[in-house]
């Protein structure tokens, strides 16, 4: 008696369990947030074998603003399961233009298989998500005093000024000694707004 084949999404789950039982470990470190996360080494040479024995493989492609992985049913290729993700920029610094491509294609890699194959990463999760007052430090330590006062720079308004100086967090507003460029920003405004004023009388 012939054994029924199994199709794209009975693989999928079958692949899936077979990566829980893997045990795979996370070899990514980010020691900002203080948690391990899976890399694209990580998760490749697992689920590469699990797929082979299934008879599944994966295409990723890309367009101008996603990137799309495809599950491919080897047995029937017209069984596909696709899943698309935004492209975001991958601004690393020293990096080349054509260095900063590879690095949003392994990132969007990564995550194009997370997705696919349901990986869950609690610590990431546990790490930064809930704690909204973490998550302004991870982000305001990532930012150099030159970029805040750049940032300040570039307010035109003193409603813009007011709203920028309610949510910079006190730590970075006191280490980086940002109240004369807030002052500064504050008397350029007040002078652009005097002399457009002159100008209409």
């Amino acid at each position: 008696m012939e054994t029924q084949k199994k199709n794209v999404y009975q693989k999928l789950q079958e692949a899936r369990c077979k990566l829980l039982e893997s045990k795979m470990l996370k070899s990514g470190k980010n020691n900002f947030a203080k948690f391990h996360y899976f890399e694209l080494a990580d998760i490749l040479p697992v689920i590469n074998p699990i797929m082979q024995e299934l008879g599944l493989t994966t295409i990723i492609s890309y367009s101008s603003d996603s990137a799309t992985i495809k599950l491919v049913n080897c047995e029937n290729p017209i069984e596909i399961i696709e899943v698309s993700t935004p492209l975001a920029e991958a601004g690393t610094k020293g990096c080349t233009p054509i260095q900063n491509i590879g690095s949003q294609q392994t990132y969007i890699r990564r995550y194009l298989y997370l997705t696919l194959f349901d990986i869950v990463e609690h610590d990431t999760l546990d790490a930064v998500v809930g704690d909204e007052t973490k998550v302004i430090k991870l982000e305001s330590k990532a930012k150099t005093k030159e970029i805040y006062i750049q940032e300040i720079k570039e307010l035109q308004t003193l409603k813009e000024l007011k709203e920028y100086y309610t949510k910079l967090p006190d730590e970075i507003y006191k280490s980086f000694g940002l109240k004369e460029v807030l002052a500064e920003q504050k008397a350029f405004i007040e002078y652009v707004a005097k002399k457009e004023l002159e100008g209409e009388k």
